[in-house]
């Protein structure tokens, strides 16, 4: 076996470029795609243009997603005294639950009537 065992099935070593990585990360994030659908919509954009190539799985763009996150998480934040913190503890997917928090500047939220 060349590859690795990953859920029943053979998973060969693929390499992805930066921008077909890009592409899916954003169809997630942006295009709020699902997970699973994000490579399936992706075969599309390339049959649609023309170009071969194959689509990368679920499990892979999961793995992109949470590389992405861990570095926005783990980046240098900007040092100042108006962040507002945002805390939920009942954001869940399925069985699973999640704490979530996010941060965001005073000076970033938008004033009504503006």
């Amino acid at each position: 076996m060349t590859g690795s065992e990953f859920g029943g099935e053979i998973v060969r070593h693929h390499h992805y470029s930066v921008q077909h990585v890009l592409l899916v990360v954003s169809l997630v994030v942006s295009a709020a795609t699902r997970v699973q659908g994000a490579g399936r919509a992706l075969a599309v954009v390339q049959e649609c243009a023309g170009v071969a190539g194959e689509r990368p799985s679920g499990s892979s763009t999961r793995l992109w997603l949470l590389r992405v996150g861990y570095y926005k998480l783990t980046r240098a934040k900007e040092h100042a005294e108006d962040w507002v913190w945002i805390v939920d503890h009942v954001v869940q997917l399925g069985p699973e639950k999640c704490l979530l928090i996010v941060g965001i500047r005073l000076n970033a939220v938008p004033v009504e009537g503006e």
